[in-house]
């Protein structure tokens, strides 16, 4: 019985390699490409820079071995980050998008600044300055009451300083970056969220606004 010679095709197992090799080449260098750009968005107080070192993404490494929950995780892990959401784009992209915990008040004595949910951090991060000294109770219920106050007004006070009276122990006195001074206690503490409409009824005139009891403008003379 004759045997059936088997023709190996040499043309074929070359072509398989090639477009193997091809194939394998091409994977493998897309897969090495580097991020190319970064993009940071909702920072107000941080620096581009300091939120890309802080994701570890500043010496580009390779796109796909890059994972935006990885660098959330990085990023949330701070203090000073609120919240963070990372996506990638096109053309090897990193989209950052964070959240920063605002600054309410920088305590001069303790060289502390005060952020929301109450975190505390070592230095200067805020213009709005506590000049004095604050029995602990009341700045307790002082920190909670902040918490209330529209961020946009609290940021028109340049100094806080606690003003006791032989009346009201939870009395502050306000200095206003527009020139006027508020008086106000912790229980009407959110009153100062209406700090706008109220001084806009005395024709933008400079004084002390009354607010710890009724609603009282003394314009300075």
């Amino acid at each position: 019985m004759n045997k059936k010679k088997v023709k190996i095709r040499y043309d074929r197992i070359f072509l398989v390699f090639l477009i193997g090799y091809f194939l394998f080449y091409g994977i493998t260098t897309i897969f090495s490409q580097k991020v190319r750009n970064i993009e940071v968005k909702g920072n107000l107080y941080l620096k581009e820079q300091y939120i890309i070192e802080l994701a570890k993404i500043d010496e580009y490494p390779p796109f796909f071995q890059t994972f935006t929950n990885t660098i959330e995780k990085r990023l949330k892990a701070n203090i000073y980050i609120k919240d963070a959401k990372v996506t990638k784009g096109w053309l090897y992209k990193i989209n950052i998008e964070v959240t920063e915990r605002k600054p309410y008040f920088y305590d001069l004595l303790n060289n502390k600044t005060y952020l929301e949910d109450n975190k505390i951090i070592e230095g200067k991060f805020s213009n709005t300055t506590l000049i004095n000294f604050v029995p602990e109770e009341n700045f307790n219920l002082f920190l909670k009451q902040l918490a209330k106050i529209d961020y946009e007004v609290l940021r028109r006070v340049s100094e806080i300083e606690y003003r006791p009276s032989s009346v009201d122990q939870d009395r502050f006195l306000l200095a206003m970056s527009d020139g006027n001074y508020v008086y106000i206690n912790t229980d009407k503490l959110t009153r100062i969220n209406e700090y706008l409409t109220i001084i806009s009824n005395f024709d933008y005139a400079k004084g002390i606004l009354h607010l710890d009891a009724g609603t009282y403008f003394e314009v300075f003379k």
